[in-house]
């Protein structure tokens, strides 16, 4: 597959290093405004300031989208009109009718559309999910997610759309089932978007989804909390044992070994490989992603008006 990577900030830069590893992509070209990281590109690889030039490039199969989510929706709508598969990171559009429209043109094209929620392909998540599927964690009643980082407030959206993302792409992929409810509250401490956000996602089987979100911690914490009536699960992102159960009446726990060593990172990359060259419908999909808009733009709302709403997603 030969691909083009739109965006070389910190992200994109991972998406670089991964996809060096990965002998059957081939990055032709890297679409970016500046050329300070110029010297990391592979051999025979192209950086330029035009986009055009790579959709004009008919032996491109794909493009790779790593820039500020104001982008997304123009950048991927010209991509897949010019005959690209492509992955875009999250949030994939900051409007959910965006997000359907890029899903349309997408089936209408026959192209591949792929969205970046990279705890998807986290061995450790897809772990996990078995042991919910069979039934190891009994009675769940809740997740508590919390995603922070000691990091600069951003200038183009705020901490919610930036972390939200990703917890709420996995607790609906660990229980299969869309939130109907979301309330949301936030603060603005010194910063002209919310840095600290705190959501409730209520599920329609009474599971709870409670996601804490900060610019502000003094430390970078990755970590999600399962509870059971008798057990409960410890997903630390960030710990060399990424996974423990613990029995909640003994307070023994059991950390369970993880055997597939490549990132998260290199999985989700191949797994765009695979569905572009077996013209698959990846995990991922457009309509995933239209769904964790949905989700943020009734959260926003929630934020606003100061109360629960309802999540309509038709």
């Amino acid at each position: 597959m030969k691909t083009g990577l739109v965006g070389i900030g910190p992200w994109g830069q991972n998406y670089l290093k991964t996809i060096k590893k990965i002998p059957n992509i081939e990055l032709k070209w890297v679409y970016s405004p500046h050329r300070k990281n110029e010297k990391n590109l592979p051999p025979h690889c192209k950086l330029v300031n035009d986009y055009n030039l790579l959709l004009r490039d008919n032996q491109l199969d794909s493009i790779i989208i790593s820039t500020p989510p104001s982008t997304h929706y123009e950048l991927t709508k010209k991509a897949l009109l010019a005959g690209k598969d492509v992955l875009v990171e999250k949030p994939m559009t900051l409007f959910s009718n965006e997000a359907l429209e890029l899903g349309k043109i997408s089936e209408v094209e026959s192209r591949v559309l792929m969205v970046g929620y990279i705890y998807l392909y986290n061995p450790v998540v897809l772990e996990l999910k078995k042991i919910i599927d069979k039934g190891k964690i009994k009675d769940i009643g809740g997740f508590y997610f919390n995603i922070s980082n000691p990091k600069p407030s951003r200038d183009d959206i705020g901490v919610m759309w930036d972390f939200a993302p990703h917890p709420i792409s996995l607790i609906n992929f660990l229980i299969g089932k869309k939130p109907i409810r979301v309330n949301a509250y936030a603060e603005k401490l010194g910063s002209k978007f919310e840095n600290i956000v705190n959501l409730t996602l209520t599920y329609p089987n009474g599971i709870r989804g409670l996601i804490h979100n900060s610019w502000i911690e003094s430390k970078k914490e990755r970590r999600m909390i399962v509870f059971g009536t008798k057990k409960k699960i410890i997903f630390d992102d960030l710990s060399e044992d990424k996974l423990k159960i613990y029995n909640l009446f003994t307070n023994k726990e059991k950390i369970l070994p993880i055997y597939n060593t490549k990132s998260p990172l290199e999985l989700q990359c191949l797994h765009f490989l695979e569905c572009v060259e077996k013209r698959k419908k990846p995990l991922t999909d457009s309509y995933e992603g239209y769904i964790n808009v949905r989700i943020l733009e009734e959260a926003q709302k929630s934020l606003k008006i100061n109360q629960e709403v309802k999540i309509d997603y038709s």
